[in-house]
This record gives C-alpha cells, structure tokens and sequence, in this order.
C-alpha cells in the first residue's frame, strides 16, 4: 500500500487536529469525514492502513498510484518575514502605460476566472512562468520590488473590484512578463473557515501585508 500518494489536484493542510483540502479541478474546498480523515492521517503519517481504507480513498479520488505529473504544486514556502507594503518607501513610477498593462492583466485573470477551472488557469500561469521566469529568479530585489508596487500603483485606476484571487494572478502575470519570479500561495483558516492567497518572492509577501498572510496556513503554493 505503500504505492499510493495524493492526487496532484489535491493540496491539504492540517489545523487543529482537522485536515482541510483543497482541490483545483473542482474549484473547491472540503473536508473529509471522519473514518475517512482517520484513513488518510493514519496513510500520511506512515501506519499501515487496512486495504479497505486504502480503497475507500482511491474511490473517493483522494489517493492514486498514478507517477506524478512533472512540476507538481508544492506547499513549502519560506516563512514571510516582509512585505512590499511595508517597506521602506520604493520609488515605483506608474505612468499610463503601466496602468494601461495593469489593466490587460486585470482583465484578462478576470475573463480567465469566469470561464475556466481554477486548474487550467493555475497550469497555464505556471507554464508561462516557467519559459519566461526560470531563469530570472535571482534578479535584484529592488528590481523586484519596484515592478510589484508599480503593479499595485497602477491597480488602482483599474474599475475592477479587488479579489485576492484575480489579484495574485494579475500581478503574477505582470511580473513574469519582466522575467521575475514569485509564487502564489493559498492558505486557509479552520474556525471560522475562510480562504485567501497572495504573491510571494522568498521571505516577501509583495501584494499583502505580513499581519493578513500570517493568519492563514498555507495549503498549496504555486
């Protein structure tokens, strides 16, 4: 049994003794019951489950013995530690041209979330960055930082109601464009549940604030 792993839609985190997952085919958060959490911690934490629980979860598509895609998600992040927003002052010049491609970016991670699964869009972007980013990731952190705040100066003048969501994406898309690598993270919180994601470069959240992100735990990072 002990061929079988997670699914690479899926990505789970575990707060207060309960495991909350997320899956980006289905566009959905859940959680298991209780004989079929019991399964799944016992399968993670390496006891042995009986063939039948084993079962249970293939059926319930939450385990597969498929290999795994190449460049699956991942849930490690460093811990942030900063934020663009509260950093020294940085000049970030914001003229009609960065807002005219904030706009584009804005609209497009708009149309994309109405239309397609949250799978497809996060595959294309990761795709996108991958040819565009890869090789850019050590690039100056000035450099870094002074394109995300001109994002968020320009994201202003955009009549397109904020979403944390609609924003990674944009901003995300903005910043590989430049060749700059960052990641989006998606964390969660039990009690009450409530869900929410952010762009981050290594220790630094660069469209949210350290206070905000830490109230979350991470699920998956994209």
């Amino acid at each position: 049994m002990t061929g079988y792993r997670l699914h690479d839609d899926l990505s789970f985190c575990r707060i207060d003794g309960r495991t909350i997952f997320l899956d980006t085919r289905n566009d959905r958060y859940f959680r298991l019951s209780g004989n079929l959490e019991r399964a799944f911690i016992e399968h993670i934490e390496g006891v042995t489950c009986s063939s039948d629980d084993i079962s249970r979860l293939v059926e319930s598509n939450i385990l597969t013995d498929a290999p795994p895609l190449p460049n699956a998600a991942h849930n490690s992040i460093m811990i942030a530690s900063r934020s663009a927003l509260e950093l020294p002052s940085i000049h970030a010049p914001c003229g009609a041209g960065s807002v005219t491609e904030v706009f584009a970016n804005v609209f497009w991670a708009h149309l994309q979330l109405k239309v397609r699964r949250l799978k497809v869009i996060l595959d294309d972007i990761t795709d996108f960055r991958c040819r565009k980013a890869t090789l850019e990731r050590d690039c100056t952190e000035s450099h870094l930082l002074n394109n995300a705040l001109t994002f968020l100066k320009a994201r202003k003048f955009v009549p397109i109601e904020t979403c944390c969501l609609l924003d990674a994406l944009s901003i995300t898309a903005f910043l590989t464009r430049r060749h700059l690598y960052a990641n989006i993270v998606f964390g969660v919180t039990s009690d009450p549940f409530s869900a929410h994601c952010w762009v981050q470069s290594g220790d630094i959240v660069l469209n949210d604030t350290i206070g905000n992100t830490r109230a979350y735990t991470v699920i998956r990072v994209i």
